[in-house]
């Protein structure tokens, strides 16, 4: 029988092996100085704190824009409200004028028609003391009866006391008359001041303008 060369170690030699292994690691772990640990943190620090200053720096050249957009803007509003405020005070200046104006048309207006109604008043007195005083002169010559209504009449034959009484009523006529002059004379002066503004008046307003139909009528005629 041949003999075998491999020879097959004991539980203790690979037990004392093992360790022997173990120990020369730690060994060679502890003669080994240890490497550094990396440090990536820096780095990221580094480039953050840099993009926190452009941050920054935008955020800061903005704050200062907008303040010199607001200085600006409050400049233009200063000067848009001193615009503001000189066409307040010229509107209130014009307002102010017109009222008066207007004010001032309205009384003119309303003595010029009271002036027309006194015009028109004493032209109709004067209508009726004409008729008046042509009506007393024409009976003038004839007898008035005593009854009611009165009768005028004039006989064939006029006794001398019928002659005196009308040569009375001629007379009393002639007074009227002369009275009735007078009155138009005087009504006469204070008709002119009170026409021309009347008329002053009449010449403001504009002439009414024709509708078709009166337009029709004055090309006809």
């Amino acid at each position: 029988m041949v003999k075998s060369s491999i020879v097959v170690p004991s539980q203790t030699t690979i037990a004392a092996s093992r360790k022997r292994s173990i120990d020369q690691d730690k060994d060679e772990s502890a003669s080994t100085p240890a490497e550094e640990p990396k440090r990536p943190r820096l780095a990221l620090n580094a480039d953050g704190k840099k993009r926190g200053q452009r941050l920054f720096g935008v955020l800061l050249g903005t704050l200062n824009k907008f303040k010199d957009d607001s200085q600006q803007m409050s400049e233009a509003d200063k000067k848009r409200q001193e615009i503001q405020n000189k066409l307040q005070e010229k509107l209130d200046v014009e307002k102010k004028e017109l009222a008066e104006a207007i004010k001032a048309d309205r009384e003119k207006k309303e003595e010029q028609n009271i002036a027309l109604k006194r015009k028109r008043q004493r032209e109709a007195e004067e209508k009726r003391d004409t008729v008046i005083v042509q009506q007393q002169e024409y009976l003038a010559n004839f007898i008035k009866t005593e009854t009611t209504p009165a009768l005028y009449y004039r006989p064939s034959k006029l006794t001398p006391e019928l002659e005196q009484r009308l040569v009375e009523q001629k007379e009393n006529a002639q007074k009227e008359r002369h009275l009735y002059e007078e009155r138009r004379e005087e009504r006469s002066k204070d008709e002119e001041p009170e026409t021309e503004s009347v008329n002053e008046e009449k010449e403001q307003t504009p002439p009414a303008e024709l509708d078709d139909t009166e337009e029709e009528a004055v090309v006809k005629e």
